[in-house]
């Protein structure tokens, strides 16, 4: 990479980091996707490893909302939902699979603008750790789900919970990307120049924090969870 794409790649992180710094989520399906035209290389490891530093930070500021006890049975559904999303990608056409499973999740925000509600018990905690595993094995996608299930929750419980939760997935993903031998030293190398943006997008995140706690971070958590199931949908129709 030449050092006008390692700037548009700072950048990009910099604007996730503000967008996961101040919502929680939203932070790489409103650069990914960019990250991935910049240069190809970016996608998936060095993303997912700013992904994770971005994360890291955030739950590192709001740990005194992190909902731990909630989150364990979420956690547990995760890898059997990735499990049947893998068989599922493996025996029907993953496209039609992931376009559905993305028309469900807006019509779960539709419920919800309309006051709909999960009950709360630690089956349905269960049942969206797995259905957000199905997602992320089939689409990479695996926020909205769990993010919809928060929306309740205080501002600071919805970043703590979702930061811990992307940690947990993303850091699944990079170990499952080095088992098959897809993490490359010049990854690495990659990773650590683009990291920048991704903390300077938090500390900005960080000091707007005041003026984005004083609302509801919900119609933000509509949005970002809407159009991650839009941009699944548009890529599949393109690709």
């Amino acid at each position: 990479m030449d050092s006008t794409q390692i700037a548009l790649a700072n950048v990009l992180t910099f604007v996730g980091g503000v967008v996961q710094g101040s919502f929680g989520m939203g932070g790489s399906v409103v650069t990914v996707p960019l990250m991935g035209l910049v240069n190809s290389v970016l996608v998936p490891v060095p993303a997912l490893f700013a992904a994770l530093g971005r994360t890291l930070m955030v739950l590192r500021r709001d740990f005194g909302g992190l909902d731990s006890k909630g989150l364990r049975p979420i956690l547990a559904g995760v890898l059997p939902g990735s499990l049947i999303g893998a068989l599922i990608i493996i025996n029907l056409s993953d496209k039609a699979v992931v376009v559905v499973a993305s028309v469900l999740v807006l019509i779960a925000i539709g419920a919800s603008v309309r006051g709909w509600r999960i009950k709360d018990t630690s089956a349905t905690r269960f049942a969206i750790g797995t259905a957000s595993g199905g997602m992320s094995s089939i689409a990479a996608v695996a926020g909205p789900v769990i993010a919809l299930f928060y929306l309740d929750a205080k501002n600071n419980v919805i970043r703590a919970t979702m930061s811990f939760f992307f940690i947990a997935t993303n850091s699944l993903s990079l170990v499952f990307l080095a088992v098959v031998g897809k993490i490359q030293p010049g990854q690495l190398l990659i990773s650590l120049e683009i990291l920048p943006g991704a903390l300077a997008g938090f500390f900005i995140s960080s000091k707007s924090l005041r003026s984005v706690d004083k609302r509801s971070i919900r119609p933000a958590i509509y949005f970002l969870a809407a159009l991650s199931a839009c941009v699944v949908i548009v890529q599949k129709a393109i690709f």
